[in-house]
């Protein structure tokens, strides 16, 4: 479960499966885990540390952010843009990812 992975705090708030995604903070080793609702929270976490701790439904998808691919609705390719399930929308898709997270969302 996700306090075990140690994200307990943020667990208790909201649940696992509402974490849209994770993005870092520019210049800091915080990041915010931005989830459905327009809910975020800050932890001091690097991506790296977090991406560890995580399962498979959370991918890299840019040097800045962890997405979870349960809460995607759409990909535009063109602009690089992941559009979730609430319609919230991040454009931390890296080219590298592009094949790879388009792959995944046709399985």
């Amino acid at each position: 479960d996700v306090e075990s992975r140690g994200l307990g705090d943020v667990y208790k708030r909201q649940p696992y499966k509402d974490i849209l995604y994770i993005e870092k903070e520019t210049d800091s080793k915080i990041s915010k885990i931005k989830c459905i609702g327009k809910t975020e929270y800050k932890i001091n976490k690097s991506l790296k540390k977090l991406e560890e701790m995580l399962d498979k439904n959370f991918i890299k998808t840019h040097k800045r952010a962890i997405v979870n691919i349960e809460n995607i609705k759409e990909i535009d390719l063109n602009s690089r843009t992941i559009i979730f399930r609430d319609n919230e929308r991040c454009s931390y898709l890296s080219r590298s990812s592009k094949k790879m997270i388009k792959t995944m969302m046709t399985e």
